[in-house]
């Protein structure tokens, strides 16, 4: 079983879909028997796998702190193991005015999740110029109740010396603990809207009105189509979000990371408009009911929304990273990984493409029309092969087209040469050397020759016969070899076998 079925099977047996029961005790300690409150002290290493849990289970609404415990266990285990026993939340660093002097902190949090029943807060408070990471025990702090709208307990903090756990080193404001919590309410917020989409998209089947459900009418589908490519965007800049934060360095997140949390909190700012607004359109009234489980997820992103920076501060975050990076960076920004991390995240096999992409941009610059229509020839080569094949080409696919193009070439000078067309033939052999710059060296005759013996022994090859599996075999090890050239020397060895 896979840990993904794994995990919603858990859920499925301890929560239902719209349950109006909250936080029941007896859930949370399965959730923790079951290593899903503190999943990095039970073995988990990447913070997506702690995002797996958090969008399973919000699918379910829980009305439990598990976002909070589960950010507290990414932060936390650098420095504490021991979480199991404890009931963690968080202070909102964007609604709480909090200082550290020596190893005490005092001040006011607003808004904490689930404070009354939690034994730990974790918060950033400040020093200097600067804030730190740092935990505080609940015990002997001032809470004053409170709710968000979805009911949940958010509750006002009155701190007053706290004895305090410093976590970390001084940083700029804002620290880990906004970004991370912001993309787990983010998560959240995804998995609910996705909940709205499903629930709305039923409605509509089951709906009947004027003789026939109301999915049959176009205004309803343009709803629904619409609704579905919020959700689809936010996936993804979530998910992207999580990637980046899986390659920046634990609790010390980079500029690239805390971008694409950003850029995520304002993707799903505008699915929670979305989904409640074409959710309860598509819902009616019934929607609006007490006794109807939509309201259960609408109040929830609505809530969440607001929660970890107004949308106005991660935009404000995103374009002073803009301008000060200059307008001749904003695109490579958008799609190299600036902001968005898969570009950074696919491997080395793609620096060739993006070789590619780049001298062409200074290829038109300077107006150098050899090199541009070469390079543009690579290119279409490139999208014809990918669409042809359906799959991205790495470094590799994308050399073989190179060595296919450089040999038109070659063929295409020894015509014009042979036809009386040196101009021509001087314009094939200048884009044969443009092309020849984005091939690996090629190897010696020393180096094949080596590598084709030590082939043909691992192989037990015998005769001409293996030709075909020692040149695979080879060819495999001789990154930039001609063909030609490899083809001779396997036929010279085996032939003297």
């Amino acid at each position: 079983m896979s840990e993904r079925a794994s995990i919603e099977r858990i859920l499925s047996a301890l929560f239902a879909k719209g349950d109006l029961d909250d936080g029941r005790a007896d859930r949370w300690d399965a959730l923790r028997e079951h290593g899903l409150v503190h999943p990095f002290q039970s073995g988990a290493e990447r913070w997506s796998d702690g995002a797996l849990i958090l969008d399973l289970a919000s699918a379910y609404a829980p009305g439990v702190p598990l976002a909070e415990n589960i950010v507290a266990s990414y932060l936390l285990r650098a420095h504490d193991s021991s979480l199991e026993a404890r009931r963690l939340t968080w202070a909102d660093p964007s609604t709480s005015r909090l200082l550290l002097d020596g190893d005490h902190v005092s001040g006011r949090a607003l808004l904490v999740p689930h404070a009354a029943v939690s034994s730990h807060l974790l918060c950033e408070a400040r020093v200097g110029d600067g804030q730190a990471l740092v935990c505080l025990e609940m015990r002997g702090i001032e809470a004053l109740g409170g709710e968000n709208a979805a009911g949940e307990p958010r509750d006002e903090l009155l701190i007053q010396r706290a004895p305090a756990r410093v976590l970390g080193p001084v940083v700029p404001s804002p620290g880990s603990l906004f970004f991370v919590a912001a993309l787990a309410r983010s998560i959240q917020m995804v998995s609910l809207g996705r909940a709205v989409l499903e629930m709305s998209v039923e409605h509509a089947r089951t709906r009947v009105q004027f003789g026939q459900p109301i999915a049959r009418f176009q205004a309803v589908q343009q709803q629904l189509a619409s609704l579905a490519c919020q959700v689809a965007a936010a996936e993804c800049a979530v998910q992207a979000a999580s990637l980046a934060l899986d390659d920046a360095a634990f609790a010390a997140l980079d500029t690239q990371a805390k971008h694409a949390i950003s850029a995520a909190k304002l993707q799903v700012g505008t699915l929670a408009e979305q989904a409640v607004a074409i959710g309860h359109a598509i819902h009616a009234a019934i929607g609006f009911t007490r006794e109807h489980r939509l309201h259960r997820y609408t109040r929830r992103l609505l809530s969440y929304r607001g929660e970890l920076g107004p949308e106005r501060a991660h935009a404000r975050l995103l374009g002073e990273h803009m301008i000060a990076r200059g307008p001749d960076m904003l695109w490579n920004d958008l799609v190299r990984g600036g902001v968005w991390p898969q570009e950074r995240r696919r491997k080395s096999s793609m620096d060739l493409k993006a070789k590619l992409s780049a001298d062409l941009k200074d290829a038109m610059r300077a107006k150098d029309t050899v090199r541009l229509d070469t390079i543009r020839s690579v290119r279409a080569a490139i999208t014809q092969r990918e669409v042809d094949t359906q799959k991205e080409l790495d470094d590799a696919a994308v050399a073989d087209i190179v060595r296919g193009l450089r040999k038109q070439r070659v063929e295409a000078f020894e015509q014009y040469q042979a036809g009386g067309r040196p101009e021509l033939a001087e314009r094939e052999a200048q884009e044969k050397a443009l092309l020849e710059a984005y091939l690996p060296t090629a190897p010696d005759a020393a180096a094949i020759e080596a590598t084709v013996r030590a082939v043909v022994a691992e192989l037990g090859a015998s005769s001409v016969k293996d030709m075909g599996r020692v040149m695979q075999a080879a060819k495999a090890r001789l990154a930039g070899v001609d063909g030609q050239a490899l083809s001779a020397v396997v036929k010279g060895i085996l032939s003297g076998l």
